[in-house]
C-alpha cells in the first residue's frame, strides 16, 4: 500500500515536466540553417559600446549581437567556433568588418575585410571562447524561421 503511495506522488510532477516541455518546443523559435560556410571571425567590444550601430538600436557589448557587411539586419546566424565546437545564435544589428589602416581607423570608402566575415559582441565572442585569441576559424550558418 505504502509503495502504491510513493508512484503517484511521483507521477503529477512528472506530468507537469512533459507538459512545460511541449509548450516550450512550441514557443521558443525553430530556426532552418539556409546556407553555411567556412570564415574567420572576430569581436568588438567595448571602444563601441553604447554608440548607435547601422541598424539604430545601441550597440550593447553584453547583447548576442554581430556586424555582417551583407546580411540584412535582424536577420538571425549560428557561429560555431571550430576549435572548441561551442556555438551561438546572434542577431545582426551592425555592418562590419571593415578593412583597417596601419593607424588603427577604417580605410574609406568602406571596403570589407578579406578574411573576416562577422564582427561579434563581446558576450558572444566569451561564449564562444575567443577573446584571448581576437579571431578564430568557425562555421557560419545563416538561419530562418
Amino acid at each position: 500500500m505504502k509503495r502504491l503511495f510513493v508512484e503517484r506522488t511521483y507521477l503529477i510532477p512528472f506530468l507537469f515536466l512533459i507538459l512545460i516541455a511541449f509548450a516550450a518546443s512550441l514557443l521558443l523559435p525553430r530556426y532552418r540553417v539556409k546556407k553555411s560556410n567556412d570564415s574567420q571571425v572576430s569581436w568588438y567590444g567595448g571602444r563601441f559600446h553604447g554608440r548607435t550601430a547601422a541598424s539604430g538600436r545601441i550597440y550593447n557589448m553584453l547583447d548576442f549581437t554581430a556586424a555582417h557587411c551583407s546580411r540584412p539586419m535582424g536577420s538571425h546566424i549560428r557561429i560555431t567556433n571550430l576549435t572548441n565546437n561551442k556555438s551561438v545564435v546572434v542577431e545582426i544589428t551592425d555592418r562590419g568588418p571593415y578593412k583597417m589602416n596601419k593607424k588603427g581607423r577604417v580605410v574609406r570608402p568602406l571596403q570589407p575585410h578579406p578574411r573576416r566575415e562577422v564582427d561579434l559582441s563581446y558576450r558572444a565572442a566569451r561564449k564562444l571562447d575567443l577573446l584571448k585569441s581576437g579571431i578564430a576559424d568557425a562555421r557560419i550558418e545563416y538561419l530562418s524561421y
